[in-house]
């Protein structure tokens, strides 16, 4: 095949490249996002803390990092942890927060803060 026949009914390799390097997409303006997402400060820290089940000391756990409103914590055994607790930094600690499991994933889980 000729060079002058490929051109005409095929583009080559390097004519692909040149329009899509070369060549918009789109002949519009992308157009500016309208939700802007910021993310949360997140302070890491390496606490131990303990979990409150109805009241009683439940078990202990790490905390990984923390915000205003949830924490990023790490347990033994997270399938024993139940969805809702209170999570004190000490075990004899009248402080604790409610905390709900908003994530798992192997033995971290993100947890909010309810109240």
């Amino acid at each position: 095949m000729s060079d002058r026949r490929r051109n005409r009914y095929t583009k080559g390799y390097r004519e692909i490249a040149h329009d899509f390097l070369i060549m918009p997409t789109h002949s519009l303006p992308m157009p500016k996002p309208t939700k802007r997402f910021e993310r949360e400060v997140r302070r890491v820290r390496y606490l131990s803390a303990w979990l409150f089940v109805k009241g009683q000391a439940d078990r202990e756990c790490h905390i990984l990092d923390v915000s205003s409103h949830g924490a990023k914590i790490a347990v033994q055994a997270p399938s024993e942890v139940p969805a809702r607790f209170e999570l004190a930094i000490f075990q004899n600690d009248k402080k604790r927060r409610v905390c709900e499991v908003t994530w798992r994933r192997g033995k971290v889980l993100g947890v909010k803060f309810v109240s």
